[in-house]
Protein backbone atom coordinates (compact mmCIF):
# COMPACT_ATOMS: atom_id res chain seq x y z
CA UNK A 1 0.00 0.00 0.00
CA UNK A 2 2.87 2.31 0.66
CA UNK A 3 4.28 1.81 -2.39
CA UNK A 4 1.55 2.40 -4.31
CA UNK A 5 0.88 5.88 -2.08
CA UNK A 6 4.19 6.94 -3.13
CA UNK A 7 3.59 5.86 -6.85
CA UNK A 8 0.64 8.03 -6.70
CA UNK A 9 2.11 10.94 -4.97
CA UNK A 10 5.18 10.95 -7.34
CA UNK A 11 2.92 10.99 -10.11
CA UNK A 12 1.08 13.70 -8.70
CA UNK A 13 4.06 15.87 -8.13
CA UNK A 14 5.49 15.04 -11.57
CA UNK A 15 1.89 16.24 -13.03
CA UNK A 16 2.15 19.26 -11.52
CA UNK A 17 5.61 20.30 -12.12
CA UNK A 18 4.79 19.82 -15.73
CA UNK A 19 1.15 21.41 -15.90
CA UNK A 20 3.17 24.87 -13.93
CA UNK A 21 5.57 24.49 -16.78
CA UNK A 22 2.80 25.25 -19.64
CA UNK A 23 1.85 28.45 -17.44
CA UNK A 24 5.12 30.00 -16.71
CA UNK A 25 8.93 29.24 -17.70
CA UNK A 26 11.69 30.87 -15.63
CA UNK A 27 13.81 32.71 -18.03
CA UNK A 28 16.88 33.70 -16.16
CA UNK A 29 17.21 33.75 -12.12
CA UNK A 30 14.17 36.07 -11.18
CA UNK A 31 11.79 36.61 -13.95
CA UNK A 32 9.18 34.46 -15.53
CA UNK A 33 7.62 34.44 -18.49
CA UNK A 34 3.87 33.31 -18.42
CA UNK A 35 2.57 31.75 -21.00
CA UNK A 36 -1.85 31.45 -21.23
CA UNK A 37 -3.48 33.50 -18.78
CA UNK A 38 -2.32 35.36 -15.29
CA UNK A 39 -5.42 36.23 -12.75
CA UNK A 40 -4.61 39.24 -10.39
CA UNK A 41 -7.11 39.42 -7.61
CA UNK A 42 -6.19 42.50 -5.97
CA UNK A 43 -3.41 45.09 -6.30
CA UNK A 44 -0.32 43.97 -8.98
CA UNK A 45 2.91 46.10 -8.33
CA UNK A 46 5.47 46.34 -10.71
CA UNK A 47 9.14 47.58 -10.14
CA UNK A 48 9.97 48.87 -13.58
CA UNK A 49 8.72 49.07 -17.00
CA UNK A 50 5.73 47.09 -17.88
CA UNK A 51 4.73 46.64 -21.51
CA UNK A 52 1.10 44.58 -22.60
CA UNK A 53 0.56 43.73 -26.05
CA UNK A 54 -2.65 42.62 -27.07
CA UNK A 55 -4.88 43.62 -24.25
CA UNK A 56 -7.87 44.01 -23.44
CA UNK A 57 -9.20 45.72 -20.09
CA UNK A 58 -12.24 44.96 -18.39
CA UNK A 59 -12.79 48.03 -16.25
CA UNK A 60 -12.27 51.62 -16.17
CA UNK A 61 -8.62 52.94 -16.44
CA UNK A 62 -8.25 55.06 -13.33
CA UNK A 63 -5.41 57.28 -13.50
CA UNK A 64 -3.78 58.92 -10.02
CA UNK A 65 -3.72 63.00 -10.68
CA UNK A 66 0.07 64.39 -9.83
CA UNK A 67 -0.66 68.23 -8.33
CA UNK A 68 2.05 70.43 -10.18
CA UNK A 69 1.36 74.16 -9.58
CA UNK A 70 3.41 77.14 -11.55
CA UNK A 71 4.95 79.76 -9.40
CA UNK A 72 5.21 83.12 -12.17
CA UNK A 73 7.34 83.43 -13.75
CA UNK A 74 8.11 79.38 -14.46
CA UNK A 75 5.53 77.68 -17.38
CA UNK A 76 7.31 74.95 -17.78
CA UNK A 77 6.47 71.63 -16.01
CA UNK A 78 8.14 68.04 -16.13
CA UNK A 79 5.45 65.42 -17.77
CA UNK A 80 7.67 62.43 -16.43
CA UNK A 81 6.31 59.39 -15.12
CA UNK A 82 2.57 60.88 -15.20
CA UNK A 83 -0.51 60.24 -16.84
CA UNK A 84 -2.64 62.74 -15.56
CA UNK A 85 -1.80 66.55 -14.13
CA UNK A 86 -3.71 69.31 -12.20
CA UNK A 87 -2.25 71.73 -12.82
CA UNK A 88 -2.36 75.36 -10.71
CA UNK A 89 -0.57 78.61 -10.95
CA UNK A 90 -0.26 81.46 -8.83
CA UNK A 91 -0.51 83.72 -11.05
CA UNK A 92 -1.78 84.12 -15.24
CA UNK A 93 0.71 82.76 -17.07
CA UNK A 94 0.98 82.55 -20.72
CA UNK A 95 3.66 79.67 -22.66
CA UNK A 96 3.03 76.84 -20.32
CA UNK A 97 4.21 73.71 -21.94
CA UNK A 98 5.20 70.12 -20.74
CA UNK A 99 8.95 68.94 -20.56
CA UNK A 100 10.55 65.26 -20.18
CA UNK A 101 8.17 63.27 -21.86
CA UNK A 102 8.48 60.02 -22.92
CA UNK A 103 8.22 59.07 -26.92
CA UNK A 104 4.08 58.50 -27.52
CA UNK A 105 3.73 59.10 -23.68
CA UNK A 106 0.06 60.75 -23.70
CA UNK A 107 -0.81 63.41 -20.70
CA UNK A 108 -4.23 65.05 -19.85
CA UNK A 109 -3.69 68.38 -17.97
CA UNK A 110 -6.81 69.49 -15.81
CA UNK A 111 -7.12 72.86 -14.33
CA UNK A 112 -7.00 73.05 -10.81
CA UNK A 113 -8.66 74.85 -8.25
CA UNK A 114 -8.01 78.93 -7.99
CA UNK A 115 -8.75 82.11 -11.01
CA UNK A 116 -6.25 81.90 -12.51
CA UNK A 117 -5.46 81.31 -16.25
CA UNK A 118 -2.49 79.10 -17.79
CA UNK A 119 -2.52 79.01 -21.67
CA UNK A 120 -0.53 76.45 -23.31
CA UNK A 121 0.90 78.20 -27.18
CA UNK A 122 0.98 76.65 -30.35
CA UNK A 123 4.54 76.94 -31.75
CA UNK A 124 7.68 75.81 -31.28
CA UNK A 125 7.38 72.57 -28.64
CA UNK A 126 3.42 72.73 -29.09
CA UNK A 127 1.62 71.16 -31.86
CA UNK A 128 -1.92 72.17 -30.89
CA UNK A 129 -3.52 73.47 -33.21
CA UNK A 130 -4.21 76.92 -31.97
CA UNK A 131 -3.77 78.30 -27.86
CA UNK A 132 -5.63 76.61 -25.67
CA UNK A 133 -6.09 78.31 -21.74
CA UNK A 134 -7.18 76.98 -19.18
CA UNK A 135 -8.96 78.05 -16.29
CA UNK A 136 -8.86 77.57 -12.80
CA UNK A 137 -11.98 75.70 -11.44
CA UNK A 138 -13.67 75.28 -14.33
CA UNK A 139 -12.43 71.48 -15.15
CA UNK A 140 -10.87 72.71 -18.18
CA UNK A 141 -8.53 69.70 -19.77
CA UNK A 142 -6.12 69.10 -22.91
CA UNK A 143 -4.91 65.81 -23.74
CA UNK A 144 -1.20 66.02 -24.83
CA UNK A 145 0.59 63.28 -27.21
CA UNK A 146 4.68 63.11 -26.69
CA UNK A 147 5.97 63.20 -30.80
CA UNK A 148 9.21 63.73 -29.61
CA UNK A 149 12.24 61.59 -28.71
CA UNK A 150 13.56 64.58 -26.31
CA UNK A 151 10.25 64.40 -24.54
CA UNK A 152 9.64 68.35 -25.36
CA UNK A 153 7.65 67.71 -28.57
CA UNK A 154 3.76 67.28 -27.97
CA UNK A 155 0.22 66.89 -30.11
CA UNK A 156 -2.94 67.81 -29.15
CA UNK A 157 -5.12 65.11 -29.00
CA UNK A 158 -8.17 66.31 -27.52
CA UNK A 159 -9.12 69.88 -25.78
CA UNK A 160 -12.24 70.72 -23.56
CA UNK A 161 -12.78 74.59 -22.45
CA UNK A 162 -15.65 75.64 -20.53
Amino acid sequence: MKKKLIIVFGFLAIACVAMAATYFQKVEPNNMLFKGKVDVDGAATFASTVGITGTTTQGPLVLTASAVALTSPTVTFSAANKGLITLTSDANLTGIYPTGGTLNQVITIISGTGSNTMRLDDGTSMSIGANVTLTEAQNDAITLLCNEADGDGWLAVSAHDN
